[in-house]
This record gives structure tokens, sequence and C-alpha cells, in this order.
């Protein structure tokens, strides 16, 4: 059944749910939602989500970055990222998501508009 499912809900845990889940069963998620899920890292195998549309990585107070690997959502169009208030990197490879759409981000005292992204391209909420 998980093979099929488009839709990936993880809240109030102590973050090793996500981590323990082997992503690859996952490839078909379409929505990831980790708000409240008290990770510190992203795993880098996030990129095996390829039809990854919507990533919510709100309220994770103590994750810092993103992966390089998330560059490799070439589907994702919408970021959510609130609450996380040690979040100070960008990936490098920010440029790589072309259907990116939407990027919120409130609340990430420490990080700066991402480079590489075409603004006019990208609704970027504060």
């Amino acid at each position: 059944m998980k093979r099929h499912l488009r839709t990936l809900f993880i809240t109030s845990s102590d973050g090793s749910t996500f981590l323990r889940l082997n992503l690859e069963n996952f490839k078909l998620v379409r929505t990831l939602h980790l708000s409240g899920a008290r990770i510190v890292e992203i795993p880098k195998e996030i990129k095996e989500l390829i039809h990854l549309r919507y990533l919510c990585i709100s309220d994770n107070y103590h994750l810092k970055e993103l992966p390089e690997q998330v560059c490799d959502l070439y589907n994702l169009m919408t970021l959510r990222i609130y609450r996380c208030p040690e979040f100070q990197t960008w990936p490098k490879q920010m440029s790589k998501l072309k259907n990116l759409r939407y990027l919120y981000v409130k609340g990430c005292d420490k990080i700066k508009a991402p480079a590489g992204l075409a603004i006019w391209d990208v609704k970027i909420f504060h």
C-alpha cells in the first residue's frame, strides 16, 4: 500500500519516524508534510521522491539546512519553511528547481533569500 501513497504527514514525533522510513518505498508521494516532526536534518534520500510537489518542513526548530539533494526534486512546486529559527543554509543548486512557484518563509531569521531563483517566477511569501 505504501508504494501507492500520494500524501504523507509526519507531525509531533521525535524525528526518528521520518529518518527510519525507506524513502525509496514512497516514490509516488506528491505531498510531504513534516511540520513539527522535530527533525534536525532531512536525509539525502529525499531525492528518491521524484514526484514530490509540496514540501512543508515548518516548526522544526533545530533544522539548519536543506540537503543539496532537494534540488533534484524537479517537480517541487511549493516549499514551506515556517518557524525554523536555526535554518541558515539554502542548497547551492536552488536554480535547478525549475517548477518551484511558491516559497513560504517566515520565522527563519538567520536566512536570506536563496540565490539563483528567478524572483519573477517564484512567489516568495514572508
